[in-house]
């Protein structure tokens, strides 16, 4: 309810002598924030008799989530203005005829429906808006029978705008203006919020790069806050109001400001709204020429003022002034600067000439821009304000810090385990676009920031234009190179060590034709990679990501592994088949081929067509085996390409700095994975975003062998439901959030890295814009207090992360069958993961079928899960692993190679076997007892299993070899256990359970704990460490209750108590079995 014998607005006099990103997104879009007169006068820039203000007003109308404000309460909120009243019919005719500045909904998300077209051709031709209450434009009202009625809520009105969703953020806060100096009280004391509406906005239509996936786009907006709601920790958790200036596109000119909430407010709070409002849309900026110098240069500053929706040369002088603070934070002095320009824009440039800026010493420096803006009203003035930054080099500050080194568990600082808890970051202001148009002031004050949070890596580096930054081969934008400078130094300035990406899907090509094995894109992607590592030779906590989320594929077929069809590829290939399949001549190579893919003589051994990488009922003249082939190819020539940018980073001084590679789960499948090229690099990644359901073993397939492992972007996918509305409120999105980040650590990674620091509102996506830690009003969701509270458990614990012990079972995945065109691989392992974790309370590593080398020593479990195809150089490995110790199940055809070739291997158990299609219905005898079994769907159309000799039903044979090998004292004393089934792959769990749990005891394995009651199903996990057990329990369901397990290290009962889709760990004594600490 308004109060509207509330007193007049007697506050102090409105100025702003601080602003951070939070509260001006680092430039001065909101000048009307920074003005000195009060009352009505407030903001404005037009004559009172000027400024017409149409309030949408019609008797009956429904308010929704608003202000319950009356026509008397508007009325005196906007006195000294030229206000009309006008009701539905009145707005859809007088609106688009009248030169209204200021449009007015006071009904909450409210709106008239039958007027939606002329309200919008207003805003279209830059019309100002003040919405109180609410989410804009969520329900429409229509008229019937002379009265209103309230539709259901729609996201398709206030999509338009750009509010892509809505969220039900905090209830019952108090507020905090989003100007640290105390401007804006009148608002943190005139707003009494209930429910605040937490908005998401898209501020792109466009894309810079039409051809790139990652392309940033125009920004057509900025949001600037202007009172926040803040929970009693004192996080800024909502906007309760916000000013939204469209600088470009279909609504440039106008300010739309919303007060998103659900309460009451002041009539001079609804006075000042309306006055922000009127001023128009407005953008000052601030920067230097250069984000970094070294020394004996002469710093210069450039100022960019633009008034999208009117002329500047009317309230702006030509000189202002642009405050420089040292790296005391004393002020040094003033540049004046003259501005040019006329219109709508004006900008001008001054160098920091003079006795008093040389003296400026090495670090970092603010910049400050005051300039006064006329007033047309009464003569009076009105301040506006933008901050940036730069720094003069600090190389004793670049080389402090201890270096980053990696074992196979853990990233190492100062040669103990560094559990990596960071965010990406690109800056809030202009996001992917930051190196080109850098703010080293905003950078700052994010670092600080996020340090308090507990981030301690930060991920950045180039999603798109690489053009921008070396345009020709060798020549690089020296611009961008220092703005990378001074990301680096704002970095060490915090200890927080840098993880920078150089490619993104795709290696740049630089007018190659190939990006993989065309010699001119590799030689520009050498170019590029070393004109960078150069610079920072003597930076030790560095790390280089080669590329993000790669494909093997032509531009048009991304996230995929594909041919390309170029001569280069072709050489290539050619050349991988000779080295692959030795022959005595190239005519006896083509007959091997021809037999293997099933071809006829006359075929060449050309690339695989994009047809024969489809499954099909009926294959024709398609060589879909093939595939196979093609996918290991891409695989190992990805690897090369890996080795050979590493290469280049040694050889350009980075000798002493980590190399990485980021993937996504498409690295789990067919496009480069870390298992593959993991040797090429110091430890591997993972972006775990799909698999919500199979994050645990996401971590573990992605897991090779003698490498750490980290999780190197995480968050959570954007999803929406039927009617547009968002999937999972803020909450659900965090306790989702809290899982990844426990299994992160928990599965056996090294850490996370969350995306993103910053939601990033200037890409035509909406996933990305609902993204990240901070919304784009400044305000920061329930996730990032998920973050801290991980980070801090993890940090205060990590010390102990020492001695870690392998874990007992070995899962191969079985790359042969998930290469193939009909992939049931990725299901059979995932399957196993589950099983083997919550039934058998036993954790799992993994290794491929084709890197079987890297295993040394014998595991004491072995588990290749529904195998229909099997390379013959690997099973020969998991037989010598057998005699060494090993206990192998194995499930599905044993009897049929990588190319479905006849392969005796069943011959072991002293049967003949053949081949048929699993039925519907089967039975599997396990250990004397009988488990019945469901293939469900296209599975009795796919997939196969053996049949044994004299045998009606499925049965599982053991194998334990007696014969002794030449070389061998003793025949082996491991055991092959077989399964002519694909178990896994069937819809019942037990009869894999009941397998594995069979074989463990045959081998003599102890599980690492034993349920003693888990009413939740929760799952859980232990990490042996020498002194100490990390226990990750993670409850995916909606029920609460209490996990109880017995460790079996320490013989102790471990009892937990879970809440509803919650996530923690718990550490353990090693030896009393006593819990150390719980993370709440």
């Amino acid at each position: 309810m308004l109060h509207r014998d509330e007193p007049k607005n007697t506050s102090p006099p409105i100025t702003m002598t601080t602003l951070t990103r939070r509260s001006f997104l680092t430039s001065a879009g909101l000048a009307a924030a920074a003005t000195t007169v009060a009352g009505s006068d407030l903001f404005a820039f037009l004559p009172p008799s000027s400024r017409k203000v149409a309030v949408f007003w019609d008797n009956g109308f429904p308010a929704a989530d608003g202000l319950d404000v009356s026509r008397d309460d508007l009325s005196a909120a906007l006195q000294g203005l030229d206000v009309t009243f006008l009701p539905a019919e009145k707005l859809g005719s007088d609106l688009p005829t009248s030169s209204f500045h200021l449009l007015v909904l006071p009904y909450g998300s409210a709106f008239p429906r039958d007027a939606w077209k002329e309200i919008l051709g207003f805003l279209e031709r830059g019309g100002n808006l003040l919405s109180l209450g609410g989410v804009p434009f969520r329900i429409p009202c229509a008229k019937a029978n002379g009265k209103w009625k309230k539709e259901v809520e729609s996201t398709a009105y206030h999509k338009i705008l750009g509010i892509t969703q809505a969220q039900a953020a905090v209830s019952g806060r108090s507020l905090k203006s989003a100007l640290p100096d105390g401007s804006l009280k009148v608002l943190e004391q005139g707003c009494k919020v209930q429910n605040v509406a937490a908005l998401t906005y898209r501020l792109s239509s466009t894309r810079d790069y039409a051809d790139e996936d990652g392309s940033a786009g125009q920004r057509d907006a900025r949001v600037i806050p202007l009172v926040h709601a803040v929970d009693d920790d004192g996080h800024e958790v909502a906007a309760a109001a916000v000013a939204v200036d469209r600088l470009l596109g279909r609504f440039f000119g106008g300010r739309w400001v919303f007060a998103p909430y659900e309460g009451t407010m002041t009539s001079d709070a609804i006075r000042t709204l309306a006055h922000i409002a009127l001023q128009g849309s407005l953008e000052a900026s601030v920067a230097p020429l250069f984000a970094c110098y070294r020394r004996g240069e002469v710093a210069s500053v450039k100022v960019h003022i633009r008034r999208p929706g009117g002329s500047l040369e009317e309230i702006l002088p030509d000189r202002v002034a642009v405050g420089v603070f040292g790296a005391d934070g004393k002020k040094v002095g003033d540049v004046d600067v003259r501005l040019q320009g006329s219109g709508t824009t004006m900008s001008g440039e001054a160098a920091l000439s003079g006795a008093k800026f040389a003296r400026l010493s090495s670090g970092f420096h603010r910049l400050e821009l005051r300039c006064e803006l006329s007033s047309l009203s009464e003569g009076g003035k009105r301040s506006v304000v933008a901050r940036s930054g730069f720094w003069r080099e600090d190389r004793a500050l670049l080389a402090a810090g201890s270096a980053l080194t990696a074992n196979e568990d853990f990233l190492l600082r100062d040669g103990m385990p560094f559990v990596v808890t960071g965010t990406t970051y690109m800056s809030s202001d202009v996001h992917r676009k930051f190196l080109l148009e850098p703010n080293p002031g905003a950078w700052y004050d994010d670092f600080s920031a996020m340090k308090k949070a507990g981030v301690n890596v930060v991920r950045t580096g180039v999603w798109t234009g690489w053009k921008n930054f070396m345009l020709d081969v060798g020549r690089m934008n020296e611009a961008s190179l220092r703005g990378l400078d001074a990301f680096i130094h704002t970095a060490r300035a915090f200890d927080i060590p840098v993880i920078f990406t150089f490619f993104a899907f795709l290696p740049e090509r630089w007018g190659g034709v190939n990006p993989y094995f065309d010699p001119r894109a590799l030689e520009a992607q050498k170019e590029f990679i070393g004109a960078i590592v150069r610079r920072y030779n003597d930076v030790k906590d560095i790390v280089w990501d080669f590329i993000n989320e790669p494909s093997f594929s032509s531009p048009g077929r991304l996230w995929s592994t594909r041919p390309n069809y170029d001569q280069h590829e072709r050489a290539a290939w050619a050349e991988w088949l000779k080295k692959t399949y030795p022959a005595p001549s190239d005519d006896a190579r083509a007959a091997m081929l021809q037999e293997l893919w099933r071809s006829t003589s006359t075929e060449p051994l050309s690339l695989p067509l994009p047809e024969e990488f489809n499954d099909a009922n009926i294959f024709g003249d398609r060589r879909p085996l093939k595939a196979v082939d093609y996918r290991i190819f891409a695989q190992e020539a990805f690897a090369d390409w890996v080795q050979a940018m590493t290469a280049c980073v040694k050889a350009n001084g980075g000798t002493h700095q980590l190399v990485t590679v980021g993937q996504d789960e498409g690295g789990t499948y067919e496009r480069p994975g870390p298992q593959f090229y993991a040797d090429a690099v110091d430890f591997t990644c993972l972006h775990n975003w799909w698999y919500n359901d199979n994050l645990l073993w996401d971590g573990i397939v992605t897991k090779a062998p003698g490498k750490a492992n980290l999780v190197e972007e995480t968050g959570i996918m954007f999803y929406e439901r039927p009617d547009g509305t968002a999937w999972r409120s803020d909450q659900d999105t965090a306790e989702l959030l809290e899982r990844k980040l426990v299994i992160a650590v928990g599965g056996g990674g090294a850490g996370f890295i969350q995306w993103i620091w910053n939601t990033n509102p200037y890409m035509d996506s909406e996933n990305e814009a609902a993204i990240g830690f901070l919304r784009v009003d400044g305000s920061e969701k329930p996730e990032l207090g998920v973050f801290r509270r991980t980070a801090s458990f993890l940090r205060k614990h990590q010390h102990v992360f020492v001695g870690r012990q392998r874990e007992q079972v070995l899962l191969v995945l079985p790359h042969s069958h998930m290469f193939s065109v009909r992939n049931y691989a990725t299901e059979a392992t995932q399957r196993a993961v589950r099983v083997l974790h919550e039934s058998c309370g036993t954790a799992v590593r993994s290794v491929s079928e084709y890197r079987l080398d890297r295993i040394t020593e014998a595991p004491p479990i072995i588990v290749v899960p529904s195998v229909q195809y099997f390379d013959t150089a690997a099973w020969d490995r998991l037989i010598a692993l057998v005699r060494s110790g090993s206990t192998l199940i194995v499930t599905g055809v044993i009897d049929r190679d990588a190319h479905w070739m006849p392969a005796e291997r069943s011959s072991m158990f002293g049967k003949r076997t053949g081949l048929r299609p699993v039925a519907s219905d089967e039975y599997v005898v396990i250990d004397a007892r009988r488990h019945e079994l469901t293939f469900r769907n296209e599975k009795i159309e796919r997939l196969h299993m053996s049949t044994v000799e004299g045998e009606k039903e499925a049965r599982v044979m053991v194998y334990e070899p007696t014969d002794i090998l030449p070389g061998e004292r003793k025949a082996g004393s491991g055991k092959v256990v077989w399964c002519p089934l694909p178990l896994e792959l069937a819809v019942e769990e037990e009869p894999t359970t009941a397998l594995y749990r069979y074989s463990m005891n045959l081998a003599g394995v102890r599980p690492d704990h034993t349920v003693r009651a888990n009413p939740l199903r929760a799952l859980i996990r232990t990490t042996k460490f020498a002194s100490c057990t990390l226990y990750m329990v993670v409850n995916e369901s909606e029920q609460e209750g209490t996990v109880s397990v017995k460790d079996e290290r320490s013989g102790a009962i471990l009892e937990v108590f879970m809440q509803p889709q919650r996530s923690t760990f718990v550490l353990q004594d090693a030896n009393s079995g006593n819990m150390i600490d719980k993370m709440e």
